[in-house]
């Protein structure tokens, strides 16, 4: 039976470990990093792909003290059996969402897959994992994917080679990708490899820079990076861990970097600020998440999460707000605690169809989050008491700028695990609603994908965006738990030149190999996904036929202003022609409301001539083509 359960407090008593926010500080320091080479992927001619694999993974994020203590905990939590929900059940009264392209990509990696992905306006799709950058464009079907090793990116800078952690984003103000990841797991070697895109082409010219990871210069490395874009800064939190120690008791604090973006693309000096905590009483905030904008990127502030991830049951959400941009003197990094009615922990390991081999869940801390209308939406894995199994923990944070009112959900099922949860904001204006994607698995079913559509407090029933075929890890029968990497994060991202469409990836189980040899390997998937309310380019008939504008002034010199009429809402796309038939501008995508509607856009920097202008649907059927005059 599946269900969406959102807890009452019928779960009294549990412990909160409270912190003061004032006892919580960060003061900013500021660097300079220069340009340290420039890779271009279509440069490539032979990859092979190479990857050194440690034995013994020590010091890493799963040294043995990390893990054991985490087993500690989900030892003591067992799946419970016919489960009969006394909790409150969420009612299914949404459509789920639509599936458009799927495919595999990204064959070579190492464990685990640490998914993420990136999509442009124009459909460049960049997806990585912990050894490969995988690029597409999935608006032509004959281009042959390209897929190279991380290593190439690094080879330019002279440097040893131990890469991890990659993370993608895609900047629509710029249209350009930026790729980070980690290299090396130690204070003398430790740094950050930060890769800006100088076209929107990311087979082409990277810009390459490589940040200090121990810039404390405290025998320190970094771990676990995270990016966010503002209108014009780059933000990356990460974590700072001792050398030689593990997870837990080496772990020294969050760090914010803070970059201005134009400088990368531009292949210039950054101008960089970190943020690091100076003092804190009790326990230090860990894994901060940078948050971007969810129809658009926001700023010149911007906001971050963080829980106790490593808690058995908490309430606490750390609210934080960094103030100002790199030029802003004044700007602060300030911490607020925001309690939950619904309370958190750390998840059990995921079950297999192989009996007794388990995959790690990892913590409780916040993998996805994105603001939008003085509204935060935020995931995480977490514990369901009330089955015993892992799900996904869905925050909503209303009023951001006034009183933050939290609420909470868990998307559970009675037989699943869910895990590395994501999401992205899917809406038109004054509409709140986002897909939420996870990894799944269960004594029935083979690791895979899976995602569910949230809108106005309600939610779909879940999809399966991607079936395994075989569990991950040795297939051979074992009397005792063995334990697998499943990953670290899922990657999802809207499509802005497309309104309700969201691009995610994740992992699932497949055979490797033949024969008394064969192992359960993980895949890495890339689903389209659109919201039902909308939905572009599903291969629906078109409900529109052409339709009549008026435009005025025309000629114009300053703003024209177009008025037409619709019979249903509907998306369009607005751009704008020379008379030679040549793409000046794309102007606009938006959700246009049945009824009547005005477009106006400026003709200030246009020079004289006749251009035209066209408006197509979802579909790129063209219903409307007008001629514009510009003196």
């Amino acid at each position: 039976m599946k269900h969406l359960s959102s807890l009452c407090l019928l779960l009294i008593g549990f412990s909160l470990l409270a912190q003061n926010p004032k006892d919580i500080q960060f003061e900013r320091q500021s660097f300079q990093f220069t340009k340290q080479g420039t890779f271009s992927p279509s440069s490539v001619t032979e990859d092979f792909f190479p990857r050194l694999h440690r034995i013994k993974e020590e010091p890493n994020p799963d040294g043995d003290s990390y893990r054991d203590y985490l087993q500690g905990i989900k030892l003591g939590i067992q799946p419970k059996t016919n489960v009969q929900p006394s909790f409150k059940t969420q009612q299914v009264s949404e459509d789920p969402p639509i599936i458009g392209q799927t495919f595999v990509s990204n064959l070579e990696f190492s464990q685990p897959n640490d998914n993420d992905l990136a999509i442009s306006d124009d459909g460049w799709l960049v997806s990585v994992v912990n050894s490969s950058i995988f690029m597409t464009d999935v608006n032509d079907t004959s281009y042959e994917a390209m897929e190279i090793s991380l290593n190439e990116f690094v080879l330019p800078l002279d440097t040893l080679i131990s890469v991890y952690d990659p993370k993608v984003v895609y900047d629509p103000n710029e249209d350009r990708f930026i790729l980070a990841f980690l290299n090396e797991f130690d204070s003398e070697n430790s740094s950050i490899i930060l890769c800006f895109s100088s076209t929107n082409n990311p087979t082409e010219l990277w810009n390459l820079y490589e940040v200090e990871g121990n810039p404390l210069e405290n025998n320190t490395w970094t771990d676990y990076p995270m990016l966010a874009l503002t209108e014009n800064e780059l933000f990356i939190t990460a974590n700072l861990l001792q050398d030689g120690l593990g997870w837990i008791e080496g772990f020294a604090g969050t760090i914010v970097w803070q970059f201005d973006k134009s400088k990368g693309y531009a292949g210039e000096t950054l101008e960089t600020g970190l943020w690091t905590q100076t003092v804190f009483n009790g326990n230090p905030v860990r894994n901060a998440i940078p948050i971007e904008g969810g129809s658009a990127l926001y700023g010149p502030n911007l906001y971050l999460l963080s829980n106790r991830n490593f808690s058995e049951n908490n309430d606490s959400i750390f609210f934080m707000e960094i103030t100002g941009d790199l030029d802003d003197e004044n700007a602060e990094l300030k911490v607020d605690l925001l309690k939950s009615e619904v309370p958190y922990g750390v998840p059990p390991n995921g079950r297999q169809v192989a009996n007794n081999k388990l995959l790690l869940t990892n913590d409780a801390r916040i993998l996805g989050a994105y603001y939008e209308e003085d509204r935060i939406h935020f995931v995480s894995t977490t514990l369901v008491p009330e089955t015993g199994l892992a799900g996904v923990y869905h925050g909503i944070i209303e009023d951001v700028t006034g009183e933050r009112n939290l609420s909470v959900s868990i998307i559970s099922d009675t037989l699943k695990d869910y895990a590395y949860p994501n999401l992205s904001y899917t809406g038109f204006p004054g509409d709140d609603q986002c897909i939420i994607s996870f990894d799944h698995t269960s004594p029935e079913d083979y690791p895979g994908g899976s995602a569910i559509f949230y809108r106005k407090g309600e939610y779909s029933e879940v999809v399966i965006l991607k079936e395994g075929t075989k569990s991950i890890g040795s297939l051979s029968p074992s009397s005792t738990p063995s334990y697998y990497r499943w990953g670290d994060y899922t990657g999802s991202e809207r499509q802005y030149s497309q309104p309700g469409v969201v691009w995610t990836t994740g992992t699932f189980g497949k055979l490797a190999g033949a024969g008394p040899s064969a192992q359960g390997q993980r895949g890495n998937w890339v689903a389209q996904l659109t919201t039902p309310f909308g939905a572009p380019a599903v291969g629906t008939p078109s409900l529109s036929n052409t339709i009549n504008v008026k435009t005025f002034p025309n000629p114009s010199n300053n703003f024209i202003y177009i008025d037409f009429n619709l019979d249903n809402d509907q998306i369009l796309k607005m751009r704008l022609y020379n008379i030679e038939g040549k793409l000046i501008k794309d102007l606009h995508t938006c959700y246009a409301h049945q009824g009547k509607n005005q477009f106006k856009f400026s003709t200030h920097h246009l020079p004289s001539n006749i251009y035209i202008l066209k408006i197509t649907n979802a579909h790129n059927e063209l219903i409307a083509n007008q001629k514009i005059i510009v003196e």
